[in-house]
């Protein structure tokens, strides 16, 4: 099982740190970043996981296989790399970027990476939302 990180922990980085510790996840959430941290002790407390203000510190722990990006869109590039280049594995919600070229650069520099690509389709937006799935 894969073992995450989530960077943000605004409205929508909640609801997927409560998806993740579902039981039946297919994720291990086992660390937090957001630069409010300190506001933020009531969620490590909550999933049990230790909450930083700083993406370096979730890119440098060895526990951490993946990070989940759930912050304002300008950061998403800049966040992308730096991921990348600690050889994590990115989810990043949408939007990837906020043009064209910004999008580019992030693809291009994980293919360059050491990470290797994971497609995985994953349909947690209805559920965290609480809509039904669709039917088959």
């Amino acid at each position: 099982m894969l073992r995450a990180a989530i960077v943000g922990l605004g409205w929508w980085g909640r609801h997927i740190a409560a998806c993740l510790s579902q039981p039946g996840a297919k994720l291990n959430l086992v660390r937090g970043v957001d630069p409010q941290a300190e506001e933020l002790t009531e969620i490590g407390e909550r999933y049990a996981i230790p909450v930083t203000a700083k993406l370096e510190d979730a890119l440098a722990a060895p526990e951490v296989d993946v990070v989940i990006i759930a912050t304002p869109h300008s950061l998403h590039e800049a966040q992308i790399l730096a991921c990348a280049s600690a050889g994590k594995h990115v989810f990043c919600e949408k939007p990837l970027a906020l043009t064209a070229v910004s999008a580019r650069r992030a693809i291009d520099f994980r293919r360059g990476s050491n990470v290797p690509q994971v497609r995985k389709r994953f349909r947690a937006g209805r559920r965290l939302r609480g809509m039904p799935r669709r039917p088959a």
